[in-house]
């Protein structure tokens, strides 16, 4: 009875909606922690109207949400969620000591850019490859790593190979949460597509 379940996400997986739906129905103490859902995805309408009724209900009976952006703020505030149960929640709370800034030149040995996610088409990452190809031949040091796993890593590995980049973005798979932090701060940049 004193347990508060962490749900990462209401569409993330179908794994994930079935479980609050069995957390709200069983009376149980739960928080969604998530982004807001891909805005860009055309739906049915009544696949939106289905996913708002869900939704809604879901909200009602949570004890609150960790909202990872903005757009996850409003979208639970819209529905229904009440604002004092609204947490913001970035990846880096208190504690964790951030380098300072520094600037990288043109003739530096080495460069590493990281982005950390799921390998998927909303998180921009076909973008990235292609905004980063130009600066791969002005900074021979530059190294792009990806840490995480996801449906496009396949087809952006191939996209490595077509822009001959081998070598210099570089696959880490996935990493436990708890090491992300050290890791990010170990790298020049993070880049959020």
């Amino acid at each position: 009875h004193g347990r508060l379940h962490i749900v990462n996400g209401m569409w993330a997986e179908p794994a994930f909606a079935a479980v609050l739906a069995v957390l709200a129905l069983s009376g149980s103490k739960y928080v969604i922690y998530s982004e807001a859902p891909d805005a860009s995805l055309e739906r049915p309408a009544y696949k939106q109207l289905l996913r708002s009724a869900f939704g809604r209900a879901i909200v009602r009976r949570a004890a609150g949400a960790l909202s990872v952006s903005r757009l996850a703020e409003e979208y639970y505030l819209s529905l229904g969620l009440p604002e004092q149960t609204l947490y913001p929640f970035g990846y880096f709370r208190g504690g964790v000591h951030v380098p300072e800034f520094r600037s990288l030149s043109n003739n530096e040995q080495r460069a590493e850019v990281v982005f950390v996610g799921q390998l998927i088409r909303r998180k921009g990452i076909d973008l990235l490859l292609d905004a980063m190809a130009p600066l791969f031949n002005e900074r021979p040091g530059l190294v792009l790593s990806m840490i995480g796993a996801g449906e496009m890593e396949g087809e952006l590995r191939s996209d490595v190979e077509r822009l001959g980049l081998t070598g210099r973005v570089v696959f880490e798979g996935v990493t436990p949460s708890e090491k992300i932090p050290a890791r990010i701060a170990s790298a020049d940049l993070l880049v959020l597509p």
